[in-house]
């Protein structure tokens, strides 16, 4: 883009624009600003998108191996980048475009695994009121899941 003095106007070189392959899609766009994040980043963007678009620490920490600052560490630079917003006690994606974008990362032959996996967590690592408070996460993670889990021949007795 530039200014032409003579016209008073701006004017698109949709040529530059167009050999530049900007793409009309922002969740391209979103793919390719999460794919430049390190890898620590990528992958803690990619369970909170499997987690909702503002999810408070302590749940973060149910679904994650590692301590709290390794988790505001692996999430610093999306936060740098605009991508996430840290409040107190959660983050939140700044747009849903940037949640489907961070999970579109995740194959999707991986999608069912990991949601079963962060379900199980879950249920395990939350005191029994949290699980009540968040069941409703916690059952949609199984649903994600659900086709990984063996359904029995026998019936209870």
């Amino acid at each position: 883009m530039r200014f032409e003095t003579r016209e008073a106007a701006w004017r698109w070189d949709l040529k530059g624009i167009r050999a530049k392959g900007f793409t009309d899609n922002v969740a391209d766009l979103m793919i390719v600003k999460l794919r430049r994040l390190p890898s620590v980043t990528q992958e803690a963007m990619k369970r909170l998108s499997c987690l909702g678009n503002a999810v408070k620490v302590r749940t973060i920490l149910a679904v994650t191996d590692g301590a709290e600052e390794e988790m505001h560490v692996a999430f610093w630079e999306a936060v740098r980048a605009g991508l996430i917003l840290r409040n107190d006690n959660s983050y939140q994606f700044l747009h849903d475009r940037i949640r489907e974008a961070a999970y579109a990362l995740i194959p999707e032959k991986a999608r069912p695994q990991l949601h079963l996996t962060i379900g199980r967590r879950l249920l395990t690592r939350m005191s029994p009121e949290e699980v009540v408070e968040n069941i409703f996460d916690i059952v949609n993670q199984f649903n994600l899941g659900g086709c990984l889990i063996p359904i029995g021949t026998t019936r209870p007795g």
